[in-house]
């Protein structure tokens, strides 16, 4: 009889770890978790200080060459210049822009349906100004398709239209 409860016992406390390991185990998934969140959101402070820092002396630059395109002859050198300094700093804003909406963390940030033909009509608005003066752009075409972060898709489809864009500058360089 001893024996028998001894045996019960040791079950029951064998029961017992199990549960415990168990719990400690999700207690550690969640700690690690709530690491990653902190180290989210400080990320998400630093990069929206840098862009702040970025973004008044970028306004102000292409504030003055915009000014001064207005004043110089299109068929000048300084005219083409004027104009690639423009396309950069408007590159540059973009990138900013992506900047402030990682530190925002905004609702386009939230996982759940989003329609791609929407996603690559915001990035056809970010990326369109520099683009333009380029010759090269986005074509939407309206198929419904769905994804799974909005944010996400539209970094992959910006990074997809810029390097589009320097393959395509790469190459009119050596015809």
């Amino acid at each position: 009889m001893v024996h028998q409860q001894n045996q019960m016992l040791k079950e029951r406390s064998e029961h017992l770890q199990k549960k415990v390991d168990a719990q400690e185990k999700i207690l550690q998934e969640a700690q690690a978790s709530m690491l990653r969140t902190e180290k989210l959101a400080s990320l998400g402070m630093m990069a929206g200080g840098i862009a702040h820092e970025i973004n008044n002396p970028l306004g102000g630059i292409l504030t003055m060459v915009q000014l001064l395109l207005t004043e110089v002859e299109p068929d000048s050198s300084i005219y083409a210049d004027l104009k690639e300094i423009e396309s950069a700093a408007l590159h540059s804003k973009a990138v900013v822009e992506n900047l402030l909406k990682f530190a925002r963390q905004s609702k386009e940030s939230v996982m759940g349906p989003v329609n791609l033909s929407t996603v690559l009509e915001q990035v056809k608005k970010t990326t369109g100004a520099f683009v333009t003066n380029q010759g090269c752009g986005i074509e939407v075409c309206h198929r419904g398709w769905t994804a799974t972060c909005f944010r996400r898709c539209e970094q992959v489809t910006t990074s997809i239209h810029e390097s589009f864009h320097q393959c395509r500058t790469s190459h009119a360089g050596r015809r």
